[in-house]
């Protein structure tokens, strides 16, 4: 009796939660390059403010990839949550596959080009971390645009504006010439009872 009333899940069920499975991986996947931004970010300063420039175009570049990982994540993560929405089976069978077969291609590719535990070996300085730097390098100067260039040129002039704003300024008053203060010191002799306070110095 109690199997009269259990629902039989059907192929599109099934899709269904392939879908969202599929969207729910590609949400975490986004959470997490979010979260990675800001830290890239003040890394990228704090190297920029002991005037290693380099590194810190390193840590920005990497700051523009994951922008453009959760860019990528949120356009395919609308995709599968509108197929799921409009979802009918009979008629977008193929797109399902189709769907799925681009968000796994999309999270290859964020995985394939933002491999956190290899940028961090940048740190290093043995010879295996040298070359992954170079091959981490090359893949940056083949996707980066002159757009994202110049991006990362304001940033660092963001970021030296920033610490500039943060120096303390120098005093406007100038300090007294030497001649100043022979002449004070001149006049300081001429004082009454100079010589007897002389006496105790």
């Amino acid at each position: 009796m109690g199997n009269i009333f259990k629902s039989k899940i059907t192929q599109k069920d099934k899709a269904v939660l392939e879908l969202k499975i599929q969207r729910d991986k590609l949400k975490r996947l986004q959470t997490r390059l979010e979260e990675r931004l800001s830290l890239e970010k003040a890394k990228a300063l704090g190297l920029y403010r002991n005037n290693q420039i380099e590194r810190a175009k390193f840590y920005l570049k990497k700051k523009i990839h994951l922008e453009r990982g959760i860019h990528s994540a949120d356009e395919q993560i609308n995709v599968l949550e509108k197929m799921i929405t409009d979802l009918d089976f009979a008629e977008i069978q193929k797109k399902v596959f189709d769907g799925l077969k681009i968000g796994n291609e999309c999270l290859k590719n964020i995985m394939d080009s933002i491999d956190l535990e290899l940028m961090e070996e940048f740190q290093d300085t043995t010879e295996e971390a040298r070359l992954k730097n170079e091959e981490i390098n090359k893949l940056f100067a083949s996707t980066l645009t002159e757009h994202d260039e110049e991006e990362l040129n304001q940033e660092l002039d963001a970021m030296l504006s920033d610490i500039n704003t943060e120096l303390p300024t120098a005093p406007k008053t100038s300090l007294p010439e030497s001649s100043q203060i022979q002449k004070v010191s001149e006049k300081g002799k001429n004082f009454p009872n100079s010589e007897k306070l002389a006496q105790f110095e």
